[in-house]
């Protein structure tokens, strides 16, 4: 928790402060303070990590100039209409960054391209998708468009084993399935959204189920439990068996390009093992704050990606919310906690969705409580098939399943797309809602907490 607050605190200077003079000052304010503390040893690293977290985030926020010219590197993310590059050179400079570009070139190969470069533009109105944001916070500082390419070398070693396994996957799912369902599981297994048909895109928006499109806790957890299922049936060892699914799960999340919903996902179950093998007293909430410190040390530009912000929000929501609400339940059947469960979710990120897309779906307890679950089936059989296991068998079994689905959807959408918009939900109200969501969930602890520190 301490390291936390000493991560947030480093990004909130960066944004705000730009002048190291004056973080240096705070710095040595806070250090001072620090040593007047009885139990000052356990806050003594605060400022070393506050200064890394100011340095590391500057270090990443600059801005590029936009030119037309030549851009040199490695592919290291690829689908169907666009690319990143990894960069080494800039226009014959050596430079490194990230570039993306609108064209399908081949995963793990180096290209050497030709074209218009130019940055991502910034939110223009208060509200609106930020792009130039949430690309920095995946590293990414250009934008271009190609007019030629040349490949300099073909991908090797774990680009060239993965790219093998995307290709046999999406083979799999094109030859077995209708074409709608191959682009929509080829989304959910292989985290690729330009296969999903806009008009698909849209429908999870108004069910409130747009998370499912993206790789996260719930494909990890997923994946997770059915590997753990088969592989303990083969070989009765529980620590082969953990060995084996982070080795698994570590390749999958990077062939799939290490989106941040996944790599929250992955860092939770590793933490969790680690925690069960070194017998440490770590709950959920330690790893919770220790997995996103991670992270933001990492990175601190995540902290701008709708991703991390969304992910973590949920998974708030379950750690933090839903004891507070499952403990005033009589009930405690499957239906109780999923419908607490949904409602845990809801509470924590209904601001930030609001905020960001402009409207929440009111549907989403029903769409939550009813498909989520038949996707986690989904996802599972479609794992199955993207290895080849009875791709033909399954394919059958996942058309109907996928289709009876889609009848769902339509159902539930046929009285309209039902949202709710509070138009009030600026951006600083966001911070007022998670600071009142924050006393109400600890109101107990308010004394304790308020009147020791009433003389500071």
């Amino acid at each position: 928790m301490y390291l936390f607050a000493g991560v947030i605190f480093g990004i909130i200077l960066s944004i705000y402060i730009k002048s190291y003079l004056l973080v240096g000052i705070i710095l040595l304010i806070t250090s001072a303070y620090i040593l007047s503390l009885k139990d000052r040893n356990k806050f003594l690293y605060l400022p070393l990590v506050i200064l890394f977290v100011f340095i590391n985030f500057n270090f990443r926020d600059y801005s590029l100039k936009a030119f037309d010219g030549q851009v040199m590197g490695k592919v290291i993310l690829s689908n169907e209409n666009k690319s990143i590059i990894k960069t080494e050179s800039l226009n014959r400079k050596k430079f490194k960054t990230k570039v993306l570009v609108y064209e399908k070139l081949e995963r793990g190969g180096k290209y050497k391209v030709q074209g218009k470069f130019y940055p991502p533009l910034p939110a223009m109105n208060k509200g609106t998708f930020d792009y130039e944001k949430n690309n920095k916070s995946q590293g990414i500082y250009l934008l271009g468009k190609i007019s030629r390419y040349e490949k300099i070398s073909e991908p090797r070693g774990l680009y060239k084993f993965s790219n093998l396994f995307l290709d046999r996957a999406k083979y799999f799912f094109n030859k077995y399935l209708d074409e709608r369902n191959a682009g929509l599981l080829g989304s959910l297994i292989l985290a690729d959204k330009s296969l999903v048909d806009s008009l698909d895109r849209d429908r999870f928006d108004s069910l409130g189920m747009s998370h499912i499109l993206a790789v996260s806790g719930l494909h990890i957890g997923v994946l997770a439990l059915f590997l753990e299922f088969i592989i303990k049936k083969l070989i009765k060892n529980k620590k082969f068996t953990d060995l084996a699914l982070v080795i698994i799960l570590f390749f999958y999340i990077m062939a799939i390009g290490f989106p941040i919903s996944a790599l929250r996902a992955y860092l939770f179950y590793i933490l969790y093992k680690g925690n069960t093998y070194l017998e440490e007293d770590i709950d959920n909430k330690d790893i919770f704050f220790l997995s996103l410190s991670i992270i933001l040390l990492i990175n601190p530009m995540a902290i701008y990606s709708i991703s991390l912000l969304l992910s973590y929000g949920a998974i708030f929501g379950l750690i933090f919310v839903y004891p507070h609400l499952i403990e005033r339940v009589s009930s405690r059947s499957l239906v109780s906690k999923s419908i607490v469960g949904t409602l845990s979710v809801i509470i924590s990120i209904f601001p930030l969705v609001n905020y960001y897309f402009s409207g929440f779906s009111i549907l989403v307890f029903l769409a939550n409580l009813i498909i989520v679950p038949i996707y986690s089936i989904i996802i599972s059989l479609g794992f199955l098939m993207g290895l080849g296991i009875l791709p033909s068998l399954l394919g059958r079994i996942l058309n109907l399943l996928m289709n009876s689905t889609y009848g769902l959807e339509s159902l539930l959408l046929s009285k309209g797309s039902i949202f709710l918009i509070l138009k009030a939900f600026k951006f600083e109200y966001i911070f007022i809602y998670y600071i009142l969501l924050l006393v109400i969930l600890n109101r107990s602890k308010l004394d304790e907490i308020i009147k020791p520190n009433l003389r500071i």
